[in-house]
Parts: C-alpha cells; sequence; structure tokens
C-alpha cells in the first residue's frame, strides 16, 4: 500500500508539472502554451487569449465556452492598428509607429499633419526679410502654405503684434501669404510668427 500511494504521489507532481506551460518545454505558440497580443498560434483554429493559445472550438483544448467564429477577431485580439505602443493612427507621439513623434500638427490616419512652430520666440523685426520657410526651418521642418486651420481660414502663419497676445494665442492678423513672403511689420514694431510647418 505504502508503494502504491508513493507511485500515485510521484505520478500526481509529475502530472502537475506538466501542466506548467511556463515551462521551456512549452513552445510559444503551441496550443496552452504562452503567445503575446501581437502573436500568431501555430495552429489555425487558435487564438492568443490571455497570454496563451487557445482553441477557437468551444471544448477543444480548452477553447472557451462563447469562441468567435474563426474569422470573427476576438475581444481579446488586438485590433489591425494596435502595437506595443497604443493606436498609432491618432497617437501625436507615435504616428505611424511606435517612436514616430509629429513635430507640429496632429496625427490623422498614421500620418503627421501640418501645425504652428511651436512656441513665442520667433521674432520678426522691420527690417528683417524673414519668412515662414526660414522659421518652420528653425524648427526642422518646412512651410506648408496655407495648411493649418485657424477657425475657418487655412493659414500659413499666426501673426501677433505682443509676446503676450502670442503667449495666450491671439493673432493680430493671418497670413495666408506663400512660404517665401516676407513677415516684417511696419518700421517701428515687431511680429510674434507661429508659421504653419510640416
Amino acid at each position: 500500500m505504502r508503494l502504491f500511494f508513493t507511485l500515485f504521489s510521484t505520478m500526481a507532481l509529475t502530472l502537475a508539472a506538466c501542466g506548467d506551460d511556463d515551462r521551456p518545454s512549452c513552445p510559444v505558440g503551441t496550443t496552452g502554451c504562452p503567445c503575446a497580443p501581437s502573436d500568431t498560434c501555430n495552429a489555425a483554429d487558435d487564438i492568443c487569449v490571455a497570454g496563451r493559445c487557445q482553441s477557437r472550438t468551444p471544448g477543444v483544448d480548452g477553447g472557451p465556452a462563447d469562441a468567435p467564429p474563426i474569422d470573427a477577431p476576438s475581444a481579446d485580439a488586438p485590433s489591425r492598428d494596435a502595437t506595443p505602443c497604443g493606436d498609432t493612427t491618432s497617437d501625436r507621439m507615435n504616428c505611424g509607429a511606435c517612436g514616430h513623434a509629429c513635430r507640429f500638427g496632429d496625427c490623422v490616419d498614421s500620418v503627421c499633419q501640418p501645425g504652428f512652430s511651436p512656441g513665442c520666440d520667433d521674432v520678426v523685426a522691420s527690417e528683417s526679410d524673414v519668412n515662414c520657410s526660414d522659421i518652420c526651418a528653425r524648427h526642422g521642418g518646412s512651410c506648408a502654405a496655407r495648411a493649418c486651420r485657424y477657425s475657418i481660414t487655412d493659414a500659413s502663419a499666426l501673426v501677433f503684434g505682443s509676446r503676450g497676445n502670442c503667449d495666450v494665442e491671439f493673432p493680430d492678423t493671418l497670413s495666408t501669404r506663400d512660404c517665401d513672403a516676407s513677415l516684417a511689420p511696419s518700421p517701428g514694431f515687431l511680429n510674434f510668427v507661429r508659421c504653419c510647418c510640416e
């Protein structure tokens, strides 16, 4: 009897160890073994659910009772746009790919849109011939003429008569001129300018 109990205990421990899917002998992607949400499982009928490859068929290899049809995405499966850094179709910090940040505008359908140059440090004096091409180049971009929406106008630049107006984004004028047009104010004045860049 003692021999039977010893054999039974040993067999139970062995079976328990076999059920541990995190051991190296459980190949990633195999039914019941680990998987990442972006991975595909080896078996055509399997799907990665809660970090394990499981059958979509109810009652087969631990498949969920309410498994979706094979062609339907699972609620636990990542969306087509999901990546390790999130949805790259609209995230300014990860636009189109992880780590690709939009410098000026928003991210729309994985493409960075034009936007106004940042801050209020671009000052144009009356004797200057600085234009939006120059200002966008200072910020590592290129000018996008009449491509930035401000209210109902597609502007090339926001022109502020004072630093205070620029800080609160209250433009004195909207420029719809070409990128190479001078932004110089009347003699004796300064313009604080934010140009439309991409």
